[in-house]
């Protein structure tokens, strides 16, 4: 089979990723990007109820008012981890702010493979949303 791009930017990418992971051919790189795909794919799908009940949980929480600024989150899991009590009002439980961080990670990583990933959230794990 021969696969033909007329996407300049596409064709670049391509040349990235066989560079950047010392691929011997495009097909290599191909195979690799489809063997992430569907082991993120099988992840998902193996992971799917865990996934929606934990943002469910947050945007639960999030109805509530009870979320973490933007600019606060990445710090949030260090910070619990070294407080000894709690003289701070906590917005979120901290679980729930860990499986929040953990997820959009995840999602943010998985979106650098596929730049779709955020879109498709929404409507993959929130189905009745």
């Amino acid at each position: 089979m021969n696969i033909e791009s007329h996407d300049a930017a596409l064709e670049a990418r391509i040349q990235k990723q066989l560079q950047s992971t010392a691929s011997g051919s495009v097909e290599e790189v191909l195979l690799r990007l489809l063997e992430t795909q569907e082991e993120q794919d099988r992840w998902l799908l193996e992971n799917r109820e865990t996934i929606n009940a934990k943002v469910r949980r947050g945007i639960e929480q999030l109805d509530r008012c009870e979320g973490i600024p933007e600019d606060q989150l990445d710090a949030h899991p260090a910070n619990l981890k070294s407080q000894t009590q709690m003289s701070v009002r906590f917005v979120l439980a901290p679980q729930a702010a860990l499986d929040l961080v953990e997820i959009w990670r995840y999602i943010k990583r998985c979106s650098v493979l596929c730049p779709l990933t955020g879109s498709r959230t929404e409507s993959q794990f929130l189905p009745d949303a």
